[in-house]
């Protein structure tokens, strides 16, 4: 393969394999895992130009476009130690696969390096441009100095551990030609971590997030699926997962950039979507666009004052200028975040007021009503947790029956998990049916319509969920799901809680 539309391939101007050699000395004296947090001895063994299963619907080849009418694309990839590897087939998987007439310029942004020549030697690629930090600035300040020295109609923002698929750039550019106040996402598909095997992804899930403003992963819903889903059409997201997406460049710098007072990394995705939404344009996904990206499970870098005071510093001050009288569910979900100091946020609501933007409670209605909001008459909601198991109700599929209810791993991206302790004394699922037991007949739990008052009345005690008014308890300890045993104060398999403890302030 060379570039879509080029004759030249991109890699026979520079010394891949040279290049590629100073990352395998480095990463091969260490166990594969432990500077970047993927398998690095797979990934060096790996041709920097492989080709890729093409996981688009197949009807996505068939759509036509008129390059000449779509805006220029900038692509900005900030880097800090990443594998070389996997770097250059980041690199060379754009320009390979971005037709030529549409590639205005690749701009990589090394953010204090330990090696320089990482992202040095890559310079010599057609359309790409080197910027390198002397001081560690993090992801979100080397993008926006990234797009700064960028000259595209559009800039997309992408992680330094990803490649592109075949089409992908035109679905978005697209997108944004329809309509320039549109923020773009591809659906991101999955390259293992351990195997770098490509996988593809469903295009039934969107972006969304918990009051904690943990980003996560929500499945279409019923309504959106009948009414507006079509394998290869765009459909509306409520947030970004924030890697990999496309703007306008006037629209990017319209909504203020980034916020310039975030630190490294964190909570920056969902700054722009609340942006994106609340003040005048959408967010969406396009499904014949594919990327896929490393996902890991740790971070491979430190953060100068550690990721958790990072990330909660950065969610504070989001909450704090888009949340408004939500905020307090931000709060109550992350009450550490009191403890963190915001800067000053008078700029960014400036801008907010300047945007005539729409407030949080718009957002909500019309963009992401499933963030539900506590009622009045609920005392704590959320996963009902022992340390990282979860309680979890099936899925009834509108069943009337009894649904036995299991305890597994926890998973934000589980609507299943998501339990709400009401005044009155029952214990909610997201579907609105009830937790029930029966015994001494059947000790087991089960959700059913709430329609049993007498079997579905539970008790907060300590840590405990008493059932009504026997000496029974919800109880883990035969390994087999949840069932009611007689209450002991200490025991760990009755020791439950809540993501959010509601109790001590008034709800909306």
């Amino acid at each position: 393969l060379t570039a879509e539309g080029s004759t030249v391939s991109p890699e026979s101007q520079m010394d891949v394999p040279g290049y590629l050699s100073g990352g395998y000395l480095r990463d091969n004296e260490e166990e594969p895992f432990h500077r970047h947090a993927f398998n690095a001895k797979i990934s060096n063994s790996l041709s920097p130009t492989r080709l890729l299963p093409d996981t688009r619907d197949k009807r996505c080849s068939d759509v036509e476009y008129v390059e000449d009418n779509l805006p220029t694309i900038s692509v900005v990839i900030s880097f800090h130690n990443e594998a070389r590897s996997s770097l250059v087939r980041t690199v060379l998987s754009v320009l390979r696969r971005t037709p030529d007439a549409l590639l205005e310029d690749l701009i990589l942004v090394d953010d204090a390096s330990d090696d320089p020549s990482d992202g040095a030697l890559l310079a010599s690629l057609p359309r790409v441009k080197l910027l390198r930090n002397q001081q560690r600035q993090g992801l979100i300040r080397s993008r926006v100095l990234g797009a700064d020295a960028s000259r595209g109609d559009t800039i997309f923002f992408m992680d330094s551990h990803c490649e592109v698929n075949v089409g992908w750039a035109q679905p978005l550019l697209e997108t944004l030609r329809l309509n320039e106040r549109n923020i773009v996402c591809p659906v991101i598909d999955v390259i293992d971590q351990d195997t770098l095997q490509y996988r593809s992804t469903g295009t039934t899930l969107k972006g969304g997030f918990d009051w904690g403003l943990h980003f996560k992963w929500v499945p279409l819903t019923e309504e959106e699926k009948a009414q507006h889903y079509d394998p290869i059409a765009n459909y509306k997201s409520p947030a970004i997962a924030g890697g990999l997406f496309l703007i306008g460049r006037e629209w990017w710098e319209t909504l203020g950039k980034y916020d310039p007072d975030l630190e490294i990394w964190g909570a920056e995705n969902l700054e722009m979507s609340f942006k994106g939404w609340m003040c005048g344009g959408s967010v969406e996904v396009a499904p014949c666009s594919r990327v896929g990206h490393i996902f890991r499970k740790k971070h491979p870098y430190s953060f100068p004052d550690g990721n958790a005071h990072t990330y909660l510093r950065n969610s504070r001050r989001i909450a704090e200028v888009w949340l408004d009288e939500y905020s307090h569910l931000f709060y109550e979900t992350r009450p550490n975040a009191l403890q963190k100091a915001t800067g000053d946020l008078s700029e960014r609501k400036m801008l907010r007021t300047s945007l005539n933007c729409e407030d949080f409670g718009w957002y909500i209605n019309t963009v992401y009503p499933e963030l539900q909001t506590p009622s009045r008459h609920e005392l704590a909601y959320g996963h009902i947790r022992q340390v990282d198991d979860c309680l979890q109700a099936p899925d009834v599929n509108k069943k009337k029956e009894p649904q036995i209810v299991t305890v597994t791993t926890c998973n934000s991206e589980r609507n299943t998990q998501e339990w709400s302790l009401t005044q009155e004394g029952t214990v909610q699922a997201n579907n609105g049916f009830c937790l029930t037991s029966d015994p001494p007949d059947d000790p087991k739990v089960y959700i059913q319509p709430c329609t049993e008052p007498k079997k579905q009345e539970w008790v907060r005690s300590g840590r405990r969920l008493q059932y009504g008014s026997t000496d029974l308890c919800l109880d883990t300890s035969n390994h087999d799901g949840a069932q009611v045993k007689p209450c002991h104060e200490t025991l760990p398999a009755q020791a439950w809680d809540f993501s959010v403890e509601l109790q001590a302030f008034t709800t909306l």
